[in-house]
């Protein structure tokens, strides 16, 4: 709760807070060795068991799908959709945090009552599933009949749940709104697009270096490429 606190009421950025240090010295070093895309997909540890010309069919294949993507992502990123990224993966984040406070709080509960069931008036028949309830209406600002807390361990998680779930959450929400407004998040965006196009124009000399090939002629070497690339674009649409 605290991280994701402090994370909310930070300026916003799209991948983290040291984002314009570490793009910066990637965008500036365009060697083939410290490019992320090269040693993270490009080049890969299995490809040493593979034979030749199946070795430079796979790695060709690789740099068309990842210059793709790197070309459709930068588009993508400019203007409303590098702010619709900033939101998808912020209300991602505030979901996955609401519902494993939910369960939480849920299995809080419960076993409070499990373990003493002096610490809850239940007179309800479907424990758990009255316990999830009773949770979620804590949130809303409501009770149930069926459970009340009665000891001071069960007013607590009470209190807790109310307050991390229901106030805070509502803090993060205006605090999510209000720093939209700032730069920092297009700031982002752009410093993002420069890697990436810095990133393609590594892998366009790396493919001539290494394969003596162009982009465009390189299409010509793989099989099949055309059904990559689509099922490729199907899952950035997806994204974005």
């Amino acid at each position: 709760m605290y991280k994701f606190l402090i994370k909310s009421f930070k300026k916003p950025t799209l991948f983290g807070a040291d984002i314009d240090e570490v793009f910066s010295k990637l965008i500036n070093d365009k060697s083939p060795e410290n490019s992320l895309v090269i040693k993270s997909y490009i080049i890969q540890k299995e490809d040493e068991k593979l034979e030749e010309y199946l070795l430079k069919e796979v790695r060709i294949k690789r740099m068309l799908l990842a210059n793709y993507a790197i070309e459709l992502l930068s588009k993508r990123l400019n203007g409303y959709k590098g702010q619709q990224a900033y939101i998808i993966s912020w209300i991602f984040g505030a979901m996955m945090f609401f519902l494993s406070s939910i369960i939480f709080f849920w299995f809080l509960n419960f076993q409070l009552y499990k373990i003493d069931h002096s610490n809850f008036n239940y007179t309800g028949t479907s424990t758990s599933f009255d316990f999830l309830y009773y949770t979620i209406k804590t949130i809303t600002f409501g009770d149930i009949e069926l459970i009340k807390p009665i000891s001071v361990l069960a007013r607590i998680s009470e209190t807790c749940s109310f307050f991390t779930i229901g106030i805070f959450f509502l803090v993060i929400v205006v605090s999510i709104v209000l720093s939209m407004k700032q730069d920092k998040v297009n700031e982002n965006v752009k410093l993002t697009t420069e890697l990436m196009n810095s990133e393609s124009l590594t892998l366009i000399t790396y493919m001539k270096e290494e394969f003596g090939l162009e982009i465009k002629s390189a299409f010509g070497e793989i099989k099949n490429i055309d059904d990559s690339l689509k099922k490729l674009k199907d899952i950035i649409d997806k994204i974005f």
